[in-house]
């Protein structure tokens, strides 16, 4: 079978098979010999024998028809014994390098005896030449037969395949590179011819640095050489330069990104620098408005074509985009890309024109390198086919190594001043900076581009009250505390200067600058200012605070709950509010406000969002019976983006031109109780309390409302009944719940956490009320029999006695896996673990049962035991490095207290008993035994022995203080109050 298409350039040599004594009679054979490459030639889709020069393959050696005896051909000995071998000769030019590749590599070997294929294993050897000149460089085969079950005269070789053998084409190209096969049996002479083509190939491309003055929006030239394979002379590492003057080279500039993946992996992209758009022009304070260097078409690339002498030279424009979006300095670099080889692949993108016409049959195949995208050396870059577009069929390209490119602004065209923001005090004074810019707004030396400097620049001062030509509305001084000025200067070489503006009116003034630039009149300002006078007439109530004792040093605002801002002002009218970021000023996403407290019954809603936002009104007063007048208005904060935040909120009154501000936060997570649930399986949860939101096992599992549930079933047991678990039915304090959880498979990119199973966290946020009618005090008849119950702990309260019961939550557990929430600080961490204040929350067991403990007789902690208990004697190995983490205090007496520590049971209960039994009926029985602790979040089964028996939640629902008075909204759902 032959796979060569053009006939005239891959002929075969048909010669003489002869073997001596193997069949009487039988003596010659018509053999066929094929060369080609792993790779097929683009144009055709079919394997070739065509090449580029100085290119590394992987070439399939065919022999055909030799019909040789198995015993002559092969042998049975190790390689350097044996005296059967094929060999093949490759006749190259000037090359002592060929086979380098080849040496210590495992070529396939396939032979075809008596119709069935056998696969042989075999290391080459190879007989390179040094010399320049026309050399036949040997490759020896020595295939041994013990894996071939054939034997005597009958056994025959039909054909044979080479298949793998690496080796480097010739950097001189020819269309008549001869490639014989030969046997080293004296009884059997094998021998036949065929040839390769190797084609002219670049082997490199050079891109010189640009020349001129590099400043943005600059066109500059950019050049470089193209280089062939061929060596000036024999031996020679000096190349010859490309020959062909119609050779394209496409430059392009690019804004080369440098970054970092989610682990920690250095990563490098590049994007297409920007053309600039537009023209300049007037805002409406008068400024001159710059061309926007970061908007526009991406800057094209051009197309240079070499001359004899292997050179190219093209002009191309400079970006003028300086800096990116956090004001870091852009990096360009610069490049150039060619051809590798004239094919039929033409590029709608790239216009050049061939100096010959080249045949699809004699493209040459693709080589290792082109298929790998290798580097091969400095300087030569190799692009495989179909990175480069546009392309109508791809070609394989060479690069040049890229080239920094540092872009200067240009020179200076106008002015620009500091903004003030939307408004200041009356009292205030507040620097002013005028700086020059380029046409493209990159501030700029007061100097020609990559000149000398330019004479000082006088810039004249002048502020007025909007709308007028004649009424000034402030002062200029030369510093803080400095002289008046009515102008300043920007000194050669220097960019900006920083003059202090106090106001002298209220209400809207406009601030200006003007300079000659150029026989150029150029104006800068800052206009609709406001200028309004700071009094006193804010305060803000936090209606829900995180406990300041155990997590923070004061008592911060929980995130997701109102914050009561109320106003004291003696003048009535229409009041604007505004709800800012403490450090840009600009206003914030996350908040909303409104007059109205949103509550649903008698609890108020949770991560509900006001119907006003930052430069809304209110009319003051809002409330009637205050002295002075009151108004109150709420505003209402994102329970997850607002975390870690803070808030400025600002009233301003525009007929008086008075103001107040004043600043809430930092936010927390309104999260009060974490527990990790093992995914893929039965886990039992409970609440203490009722939750807040829509209070149902998808709030309290962080499910956004159309997202997939992370559970199957939900089953609670209530009167001796097992019942199933609606999504939307709310959980009930004192009830325990069995959730059969489905598998979570974390798929971030991280090797630390990819393909592995994750906790799902139960965050806890539980109802705040706003009135005594909504304290329901929950309590839960047990039943004679079995019982399903989960703890209702106040978390506030001290464990049992007045003894501490430490937890030490050492295992990878508790661990908080960052691969899980959108939201992470919905699960408080302290020290990469949950935080044990939000994980632990326990008291006694017999306090849970509290009156139904004399009747009940068996408590059952299903799944076994959870957490280990122990006194620090029997513990070193957490004891006092726990304790010296989280609390760093000396033990002191307290090395008789009880540890807790280890993982939950099977079922995510906390508990370290497995079964609680009374003794004697009594209470006390379970109370002086510091192991039997019960956890909220825990559900544990009670045998009740004789009649009902009522047990009651200790932990109740907080009421807020002083929000019954105020406007209050009553709404059906929160959903309605979104």
């Amino acid at each position: 079978m032959s796979y060569l298409r053009n006939k005239k350039m891959a002929f075969v040599l048909t010669i003489a098979l002869i073997c001596c004594f193997v069949f009487a009679g039988a003596a010659f054979a018509a053999t066929n010999l094929t060369v080609y490459s792993d790779s097929k030639n683009p144009a055709t889709g079919e394997y070739t024998n065509n090449f580029k020069a100085d290119h590394d393959y992987s070439l399939n050696i065919e022999l055909n028809d030799i019909s040789v005896p198995l015993n002559n051909f092969c042998s049975d000995k190790k390689p350097a014994d044996a005296t059967n071998k094929l060999y093949v000769d490759f006749e190259f030019v000037d090359e002592d390098y060929n086979f380098d590749i080849a040496k210590d590599q495992v070529v396939n070997v396939v032979l075809d005896v008596n119709g069935t294929d056998y696969l042989v294993r075999v290391i080459p050897e190879i007989m390179e030449e040094e010399a320049c000149g026309s050399v036949a460089d040997r490759v020896y085969f020595t295939i041994e037969r013990q894996r071939i079950p054939v034997s005597g005269l009958n056994a025959v070789v039909n054909n044979v395949k080479i298949s793998g053998l690496k080796v480097t084409t010739p950097s001189t190209p020819d269309d008549n590179y001869n490639v014989c096969i030969g046997h080293t049996n004296a009884m059997c002479a094998i021998q036949a011819c065929t040839n390769v083509r190797v084609v002219e190939t670049v082997a490199k491309i050079e891109l010189d640095a640009p020349e001129g003055c590099l400043y943005a929006g600059n066109v500059v030239q950019i050049g470089g050489t193209v280089y062939s394979t061929e060596p000036v002379e024999c031996g020679s590492d000096e190349l010859k330069p490309w020959s062909h003057t119609t050779w394209p080279v496409v430059i392009e500039i690019m804004q080369k990104i440098t970054g970092y993946d989610d682990c920690d992996k250095k990563v490098v992209t590049y994007k297409n620098a920007i053309n600039p758009s537009g023209e300049n022009g007037v805002d409406e304070c008068g400024n001159v408005t710059c061309v926007d260097p970061c908007v526009g078409e991406p800057i094209a690339a051009v197309i240079a074509h070499t001359d004899s002498n292997g050179e190219y030279k093209a002009s191309i424009k400079l970006p003028a985009c300086l800096y990116d979006e956090d004001g870091n300095a852009i990096e360009y670099i610069v490049r150039a890309r060619t051809i590798e080889v004239q094919d039929e692949n033409l590029d709608g993108a790239v216009e050049y024109f061939n100096d010959y016409v080249v045949s699809k049959d004699f493209v040459p195949a693709e080589a290792i390198e082109d298929l790998g995208n290798k580097k091969e050396s400095a300087d030569r870059n190799h692009i495989k086919r179909s990175v480069v577009a546009p392309a109508a069929k791809a070609h394989a390209w060479l690069q040049s190594d890229e080239d920094f490119i540092n872009i200067i602004p240009g020179e200076p065209w106008t002015i620009k001043m500091s903004d003030l923001g939307q408004q200041i005090d009356c009292d205030g004074i507040y620097p002013v900076t005028i700086c020059l810019t380029d046409k493209y707004c990159n501030v700029t030396p007061n100097m020609d581009p990559c000149g000398e400097n330019r004479e000082a620049l006088k810039v004249e001062l002048i502020a007025l009250v909007d709308g007028t030509k004649s009424i000034v509305a402030g002062e200029f001084f030369d510093a803080e505390y400095g002289n008046k000025i009515v102008f300043t200067e920007i000194l050669p070489g220097e960019e900006c200067v920083t003059v202090w503006f106090k106001p002298t009116k209220t209400g809207v003034i406009n601030l200006e600058a003007s300079a000659i630039i150029g026989n150029q009149n150029r104006f800068a300002g800052d206009c609709n200012l406001e200028v309004n006078c700071d009094d006193c007439l804010l305060e803000a109530t936090y209606l829900v605070v995180a406990d300041g004792c155990e997590l923070f040093d004061y008592n911060p605002p929980m995130a997701g709950w109102p914050v009561k801002v109320s106003v004291h002002y003696e003048d009535a009218g229409d009041l604007r509010v505004e709800l800012l970021d403490p450090e840009t000023r600009e206003a914030v996403e996350w908040a909303t406000w409104d007059t109205i407290l949103y509550k649903t019954g008698y609890n108020l809603n949770y991560d509900a969002d006001g119907t006003k936002v930052t430069g809304d009104y209110f009319t003051h007063p809002n409330l009637t019976g205050y002295t002075p007048l009151k108004s109150d208005f709420y505003v209402y904060v994102d329970a997850c983006d607002a975390i870690g935040k803070s808030l400025i909120v600002k009233i301003v009154d525009e007929a008086n031109r008075v103001h107040d501000e004043i600043l809430i936060g930092e936010f927390v997570t309104p999260v009060e109780l974490v527990r990790a649930m093992e995914p893929n399986g039965w886990q039992i949860l409970s609440t203490p309390k009722t939750l807040a939101g829509d209070g149902n096992m998808k709030f309290l599992l962080g499910v956004e409302q159309n997202a997939a549930n992370p559970y199957s079933d939900i089953l609670t047991f209530k009167n001796g009944a097992w019942q199933q678990v609606s999504d939307s039915a709310q959980l009930q304090p004192l009830d325990a719940y069995y959730v059969n959880f489905k598998q979570n498979w974390c798929e971030d990119v991280c090797v630390e956490c990819s393909g592995a199973e994750k906790p799902i966290y139960a965050a806890y946020v539980y109802d705040r009320i706003t009135d005594p009618r909504g304290l329901t005090l929950t309590t839960k008849n047990l039943q004679q029999g079995w019982n399903f119950v989960g703890p209702s702990f106040n978390e506030e309260e001290i464990s049992y006695k007045e003894a501490y019961t430490w937890f030490c939550s050492m295992d990878d557990y508790f661990y908080y896996d960052p691969c899980d929430a959108v939201c992470e600080e919905n699960v408080p961490t302290f020290d990469g673990q949950i935080n044990p204040y939000m994980l632990f929350q326990n008291d006694a067991l017999y306090r849970m049962l509290g009156a139904a403990c004399a009747d009940c007789k068996v408590v059952i902690n299903h799944g076994g035991s959870g957490l280990e208990a122990a006194t620090f004697d029997t513990m070193p190995e957490y004891g006092n490095e726990w304790v010296d983490m989280f609390y760093g205090e000396e033990l002191g007496d307290r090395e008789d207290d009880t540890f807790f520590f280890g993982d939950p049971n099977t079922l995510a209960n906390l508990a370290h008993f497995t079964t609680a039994a009374v003794s004697n009926g009594t209470q006390p029985a379970w109370a002086n035994d510091p192991y039997y602790m019960a956890f909220n979040g825990d559900g544990y089964w009670v045998y009740v022995a004789n009649s009902t028996q009522p047990i009651v939640a200790q932990a109740q629902l907080e009421m807020l203080e002083n929000v019954q008075a105020q406007p209050i909204q009553l709404i059906p759902t929160l959903n309605d109050a979104k």
